[in-house]
């Protein structure tokens, strides 16, 4: 019903409608025969960096974060399916966490995405894919990240090329992983947390020693003491 509206910056909904509304950060959410969904995020709209899928949010419906401009997004635990086109075109964002809850993810979901790590941290991977050859990029800008935890090779018909070895957050919108390839990957958006000989970085604490640590974009500031004697 939205789709492809480039020039769209906002929504509006009358105070007396029962089954649409319009979330804090501008996204139109419909709440109906109880699902609450994400429909559309205005395109346009550029205000912010950072994107919070709203807690109750269960279903992010076809198209609507395609094309927008954050560089990250947080799931909560509760969304279940993410439909075609739904984050496809996000330039800007370089990592996403698949939620625990995540069992269908449509058609192109995420693609046509300039470069973009896939994270499944734990949980469910025995997702319906829709044409799951489709579902994800297919290039090597894309790259698929698993727990250890797990066991399978490929989630959608993508490969997984890489192992979590630990995961957290190290600031309010900033996280980390670990890899078993000694990677210490810095992603999100903002300041990282400052930490202390009280208070050590937890990457220390990884039994393969990091090779190598890569801050995205939108990391603003860098810890105190975050990689002092990373190896040691």
């Amino acid at each position: 019903a939205l789709k492809e509206c480039y020039s769209l910056q906002e929504i509006k909904i009358s105070g007396t409608n029962n089954v649409y509304s319009i979330e804090t950060q501008g996204g139109l959410i419909e709440n109906k025969n109880n699902e609450v969904k994400l429909i559309v995020y205005p395109y346009a709209k550029k205000d912010i960096q950072k994107y919070d899928v709203p807690e109750d949010v269960t279903i992010i419906e076809g198209y609507a974060l395609y094309q927008t401009h954050f560089a990250y997004v947080k799931m909560n635990e509760k969304v279940k399916r993410i439909g075609e086109y739904a984050m496809s075109g996000m330039q800007q964002m370089t990592t996403l966490t698949l939620p625990i809850s995540l069992n269908e993810i449509g058609k192109e979901a995420m693609t046509n995405m300039k470069s973009m790590r896939i994270l499944v941290k734990r949980g469910n991977t025995e997702m319906n894919c829709g044409e799951e050859t489709t579902v994800f990029e297919i290039s090597e800008t894309m790259k698929m990240y698993i727990s250890k935890e797990i066991t399978k090779t490929t989630i959608c018909g993508r490969t997984v090329e890489n192992t979590i070895e630990q995961s957290d957050k190290s600031g309010e919108y900033v996280d980390y992983i670990t890899t078993t390839k000694g990677e210490l990957i810095l992603y999100g958006e903002g300041k990282m947390n400052d930490y202390s000989n009280e208070s050590v970085a937890p990457w220390k604490s990884t039994r393969t020693p990091t090779t190598s640590i890569l801050i995205d974009n939108g990391v603003t500031t860098i810890g105190s003491e975050a990689f002092n004697s990373i190896n040691s």
